[in-house]
């Protein structure tokens, strides 16, 4: 206040002024607005008014004109610490944490122990991602008030962040013995690290919960939400289990037990408890999302579109929506609508990986190299550890002949998922080195078929190390251990439960499909020859004698389809009637290698056609595949979709021909499959119809029928 207004003057503006702080304190805020401009009527310079009316202005929610009223009242009386406060409180809420840090520093500088400063400065440094400042910050506050329990919240999840976790634990111990409710404290520290996606720290304070309290319900919640963000959902399961037995009406236990089944791929489980929760809560984004999943997964495709368009209404600025369009589309090849989903993503937010990914898989499909490279390149290049992006990179490059620079990406694929499983050992993953005097360990990785591919490269990787352990499938080992009598081969040992004893017996370790990045790296690399599988020349006879009793002319080994179906997959996959031609070809003899028992279906096949697809007696095609090798090896000719039985037929050396999606990554650029020498190769094209691969093959094999019936291999 002006030190030159007459006493008289001077009294009335303290009268005025604390009537006005008085109409403050009691919530009459425009009274209070008009007592202050009152006095600064008398008193222009009133520093005290002028800040308090920033403060009403602050009240109010608006920070940027209460800023600018306490930088005035700052600047007639620079000592007021509670303007520096409320300063830095504008600031804070304007986002200039620099500048409120400082208005903070300032307020401290006059009164050190000011408790409301000291804890907005540790919540700026926080929010600055300046942790060990802000620890020490909260710790000072901690000091002149060791029960507040929210600061205390604050320096666990900092704590544990750091690592300290005994420090965290100290913390922890003191909630506990010194809170009247100390279970809802540590579920309110989870609950905060839950919204910071820190899922393990939240599992760390919500153990000390349980601790306290095992059944507390909040807290069981919490563990299952976090196990779902982690994807351990059969974790979750029991725990979730447990809150619907003890309440089957508890909405969110039952949204959660939709999300987990749904992640472990039990759709149709997930589906009806998903369709309950959406009477609760039908505007939950998250909600209608996973049933959109759902629905795609279960290829009920307009119900899934259902659910994304009505999230393009609730959530307009959520690019991911229109993305996921853009992967359904694609799926059903409705290419028209999926450019026209993937470029409205990119032009909602042009930093979604996934809206690049999706377009890149389109156009991949398409055949447009370029493009598709692209848009993979630009998924990474928003989110470099986008893996499914860099996987999907190094496929589209295999495809397209650049074989280095396929394989040096080609790794990618365990961190994206794509490569199952991903084993973990004390040893080093081998990367080429000399291993002539060490033993090295490789394990089968993805499917059958996968893995008789690359089992190609183990006797380069035999003659490349002092000794070979072989671990494949347990249906893979007598036929390995005949392939590879160097190596040592048995069965894989995936299962968690299962505790090594003692040191291992290897020193290093790779993938089997980590090979051909090491020794296939040209197409040069790969053998002339295949046949590398040695099936059972006793078996072989056998099946020989059996396929041969079967009928006349070229015993032809015969598969349609996957075990695995979906929408994109069964595009390359045919049906049993689509080889009716074939079958009834005069000089042929068709021999059922499909191993998903089609008995019904060939039974069906005959009744309708009178033809005969002959199935062995005596035989598991899908758990015996030492003697499904054997028979492969017993046929002259092998016709096989893009599954495991193609893969098995080339690599014991019988003529295959089969079929796939164009382009196939392992074809490597070329027009074949390096891999298998005597095998061909038959690319569908995009929107090509399988029928036309059918003729194709139809009339080539039957054009060879013909010439053996002729007697020309006789």
């Amino acid at each position: 206040m002006s030190a030159s207004l007459p006493k008289t003057t001077a009294h009335v503006v303290a009268e005025e002024f604390n009537r006005a702080i008085d109409s403050h304190q009691k919530g009459k805020l425009d009274r209070a607005k008009r007592g202050y401009k009152r006095v600064l009527q008398s008193a222009p310079n009133h520093a005290s008014a002028i800040h308090l009316l920033g403060v009403l202005d602050l009240q109010r929610g608006n920070p940027e004109a209460a800023a600018a009223l306490i930088e005035k009242a700052i600047g007639i009386d620079p000592n007021m610490a509670a303007a520096h406060y409320n300063l830095a409180r504008c600031r804070k809420l304007l986002g200039q944490l620099q500048a409120a840090l400082a208005s903070a520093d300032h307020c401290l500088s006059i009164t050190p122990d000011d408790l409301d400063a000291l804890l907005l400065k540790g919540n700026a440094l926080n929010e600055l991602e300046r942790p060990e400042e802000a620890i020490t910050t909260f710790s000072e506050v901690l000091e002149l008030n060791p029960d507040l329990s929210p600061v205390r919240g604050a320096r666990i999840c900092l704590y544990l962040g750091q690592g300290r976790t005994n420090a965290a634990a100290l913390d922890m111990a003191y909630i506990i013995e010194n809170t009247d409710d100390p279970v809802s404290v540590l579920n309110s520290v989870a609950a905060k690290l839950l919204d910071q996606g820190d899922n393990e720290n939240a599992l760390k304070v919500l153990e000390k919960a349980t601790d306290t309290d095992p059944s507390d319900k909040h807290t069981l919640s919490l563990i299952a939400g976090a196990l779902i963000d982690l994807d351990r959902n059969t974790d979750a399961l029991p725990i979730v289990k447990q809150l619907l037995d003890d309440d089957p009406d508890d909405v969110l236990a039952q949204l959660k037990m939709g999300f987990l089944l749904a992640n472990l791929k039990r759709f149709k489980d997930a589906l009806p408890i998903l369709q309950g929760v959406l009477k609760h809560r039908p505007e939950d984004s998250a909600l209608l999302l996973k049933l959109a999943y759902t629905h795609q997964s279960l290829e009920q495709f307009d119900e899934a579109i259902a659910y994304y368009e009505k999230l393009k209404i609730l959530e307009p600025t959520e690019a991911r929506t229109w993305s996921n369009l853009v992967g359904l589309y694609v799926g059903l090849e409705d290419y028209e609508k999926a450019i026209d989903e993937g470029m409205e993503a990119l032009r909602i937010n042009p930093n979604v990986e996934q809206s690049y990914l999706n377009l890149a898989v389109m156009f991949q499909r398409l055949g447009d190299f370029d493009k598709a490279a692209d848009l993979y390149r630009r998924a990474v290049e928003v989110n470099p550890n986008y893996s499914t992006a860099g996987s999907n990179l190094a496929h589209l490059l295999l495809a397209h002949g650049k074989i280095e620079d396929g394989w040096d990406l080609y790794a990618h694929g365990f961190a994206a998922g794509l490569r199952l499983p991903l084993r973990q050992f004390n040893t080093d993953l081998w990367r080429g080195e000399d291993i002539a005097d060490r033993t090295i360990l490789a394990w089968k990785e993805q499917g059958i078929g996968d893995d008789v591919r690359f089992a190609s490269c183990y006797p380069d990787l035999i003659q490349r190390a002092g000794h070979v352990i072989i671990e494949t499938d347990a249906r893979l080992v007598p036929l390995y251990q005949r392939s590879f009598p160097q190596a040592s081969v048995r069965a894989q040992r995936t299962d968690p439960s299962l505790v090594p004893v003692g040191p291992p017996d290897f020193s290093t370790h790779t993938p089997a499909g980590q090979l051909p990045t090491i020794f296939r790296r040209s197409l040069d690399a790969f053998p002339a020859e295949d046949g590398y599988l040695k099936p059972d020349p006793e078996r072989v006879a056998y099946w020989r004698e059996k396929v041969e009793a079967a009928g006349e002319g070229i015993r032809v080994g015969l598969a349609w389809r996957s075990m695995h179906q979906n929408v994109s997959r069964n595009r390359t996959y045919t049906e049993l009637e689509d080889w009716a031609r074939l079958i009834a070809t005069p000089g042929i003899t068709a021999i059922n290698l499909q191993y998903d028992d089609p008995s019904d279906e060939v039974r069906a096949f005959a009744e309708k056609t009178g033809l005969t697809l002959h199935i062995m007696d005596g035989i598991d095609l899908k758990d015996d595949l030492d003697d499904a090798a054997a028979l492969s090896k017993a046929c002259d000719l092998v016709i096989s979709a893009g599954t495991s039985v193609a893969d098995m037929a080339a690599a014991v050396g019988t003529p295959a021909m089969f079929y796939g999606e164009n382009r196939h990554p392992m074809q490597l650029g070329t027009d074949h499959f390096p891999w298998y020498p005597s095998a061909r190769f038959i690319g569908i094209g995009p929107k090509q119809p399988v029928s036309e691969i059918v003729d194709i093959i139809t009339s080539d094999v039957q054009a060879f029928a013909a010439r053996y019936l002729d007697g020309e291999f006789k």
